[in-house]
């Protein structure tokens, strides 16, 4: 009986506790909370467009949702488990993920961007789920292109120094708006256009890590195929939400072009006639038989490479005016610009602006169409026609602070006793010549060689003997003392060989790059010029090589025409 009513105690509790509990309809104790259709009334800076992706994080999902209008202020739906807190992500990251209140994606190494736009990286956290305030993380470099940058096809910027400038990060919320922290680290973004190629006269930009950048920004623009850069020099800070500008792509310039850029100061007038077409009977001068003011050849024009010019008048600021014989006072607007026009027949110069006044030669035909009559690295030569005379008028112009030092050498420069046949080992060792520059001598060779003067060269191996143990494969000649840019080199050398089968060339470099065109060698002393249409600095290397090893080489002398 007793056993019987503890049973009845049991069940009766037990029916009351269910009777006690409160079911909803559709879902049991053990079911998870399910997503469902929310609109959220979102915030951003960057305004929206329409059908804008984003992603929306609740405690288990990143649910794609997608921007219904547009304007800084849209409703942007989807799906999502409608929780206290939720957050946000702008674009839509598919890989995103969200742990312990943080988001992990990326600023991206590589970017497709839009003329005009900013990629913008936002981020959003909130406790009502009807609103939510994007705020950005990023910052932006901008980048521009000149009207006639045609063809850029590929961009990449670089932070110079190294530092994390995209890559993978954690984006975490410690007072509602969002932080970025780098998880690993790209010192490069390679940025692609949304058109294809890069929009002439538009302007770019790219989403990159805040921070500072100790030694800047370099950027490297790929132009049919070939390869440019320019870049923003020392520290550079960039804040969250701030464009930082790394200036203009211009259009690359041909090899002629190239010659053009630096300062240049008048060095000689002179004149051709019509009938005179190769120059053969030019006049030439540096004073036209007059006397000059001496500012006359202070006159400096510096052409720039994105086509502006700069115009120095000498101490007295006037231009010389050939014809009327007297110096001239030039109003320059600061707006002067140079272009080269090329085609078959003819390189012309155009001045616009005041920049012609630099070159008066005649009041009754002034022009801003100049063409050139020569052009080098080392003198440029412009003309225009003056039909009165039926000739040319001429202005010749050097390079500002251009040098010429002419090396000859020896064999006691290179350590040997005597000015004498002498036969040695391997050899490399250095010259000081009387020009007071140190020169290097490195020779690839057999056991032996000889070095010695011989018909006012010296000569370096035995290419008439038999004895293949003191012939040459190759020399090289080097020196790092000359400073500035190096306009020219010029190499007077010859080759020998026992048998007259083998072949040589004779090639130049500056700062490490190859320096003019390589040259095939003949068996007479002959001089050989190396120009280069970019500029160069450092060591230079003179190279002469064989895939024989059976010569011996003659150099009779070395002239480098250089700019400070």
């Amino acid at each position: 009986m007793k056993r019987d009513f503890l049973f009845f105690c049991a069940a009766a509790l037990l029916s009351l506790a269910a009777c006690n509990k409160t079911e909803q309809p559709g879902k049991t104790p053990d079911t998870p909370a399910a997503a469902e259709k929310l609109e959220i009334q979102a915030r951003n800076e960057f305004g929206w467009k329409k059908a804008d992706k984003v992603s929306i994080f609740d405690s288990k999902s990143n649910n794609l949702f997608r921007s219904q209008g547009i304007g800084e202020v849209a409703i942007i739906a989807g799906e999502a488990i409608k929780e206290d807190v939720l957050y946000g992500l702008v674009p839509y990251d598919e890989s995103a993920k969200l742990a312990n209140g943080s988001i992990s994606t990326a600023v991206p190494s590589a970017q497709t961007v839009q003329a005009e736009q900013l990629p913008y990286i936002s981020a959003a956290k909130t406790s009502n789920p009807e609103s939510m305030q994007f705020h950005p993380v990023c910052a932006f470099l901008k980048f521009n292109l000149s009207a006639d940058a045609k063809g850029v096809s590929a961009v990449k910027v670089s932070a110079t120094a190294g530092e994390a400038l995209c890559g993978a990060v954690k984006v975490s919320f410690p007072a509602d708006a969002p932080e970025l922290v780098a998880e690993s680290s790209q010192s490069q973004v390679n940025a692609t256009a949304f058109e294809g190629e890069f929009k002439p006269g538009a302007s770019y930009y790219v989403a990159v890590l805040p921070g500072t950048y100790t030694e800047g920004f370099t950027m490297f623009y790929t132009v049919d195929g070939e390869t440019y850069e320019m870049a923003l020099k020392g520290e550079q800070k960039v804040a969250v939400d701030e464009v930082l500008e790394l200036g203009s792509i211009q259009r690359p310039l041909s090899a002629n072009e190239k010659l053009f850029v630096g300062s240049w100061q008048v060095s000689k007038w002179g004149s051709r006639a019509y009938d005179d077409p190769t120059g053969q009977y030019a006049w030439i001068s540096s004073n036209r038989g007059i006397p000059l003011p001496e500012t006359a050849l202070d006159d400096v024009i510096t052409f720039l490479a994105d086509g502006s010019v700069k115009i120095d008048l000498g101490a007295d600021g006037k231009a010389y005016n050939v014809a009327a014989e007297e110096a001239v006072s030039v109003e320059l607007s600061g707006d002067e610009t140079w272009s080269l026009i090329e085609s078959a027949d003819a390189l012309t110069l155009k001045l616009s602006g005041n920049a012609f006044p630099l070159f008066l030669g005649n009041w009754d035909g002034l022009t801003t169409d100049y063409y050139v009559w020569s052009l080098s690295a080392t003198e440029i030569c412009l003309e225009y026609s003056i039909p009165a005379n039926e000739a040319y008028f001429q202005v010749y112009l050097q390079p500002k602070g251009m040098k010429t030092t002419t090396h000859s050498f020896a064999a006691p420069d290179f350590g040997l006793t005597a000015d004498v046949n002498e036969e040695m080992g391997a050899h490399n060792g250095p010259a000081v010549t009387k020009e007071g520059f140190n020169w290097n001598l490195e020779v690839t060779m057999g056991e032996e060689f000889y070095i010695w003067k011989s018909w006012g060269a010296l000569q370096i191996g035995a290419g008439w003997s038999p004895n293949t143990d003191l012939h040459v494969k190759s020399i090289v000649l080097s020196c790092e003392d000359i400073p500035g840019s190096i306009k020219s080199v010029s190499v007077t050398t010859s080759y020998s060989d026992e048998y007259n089968v083998s072949e040589a060339e004779l090639y130049v470099k500056v700062g490490g790059e190859n320096f003019g065109t390589r040259k095939a060698l003949i068996n007479d002393l002959t001089t050989y010029t190396f120009t280069e249409s970019q500029i160069l600095s450092g060591k230079i290397e003179i190279i002469w090589n064989s895939i024989s090893d059976n010569l011996s080489y003659f150099v009779r002398g070395v002239e480098v025409v250089y700019q400070e």
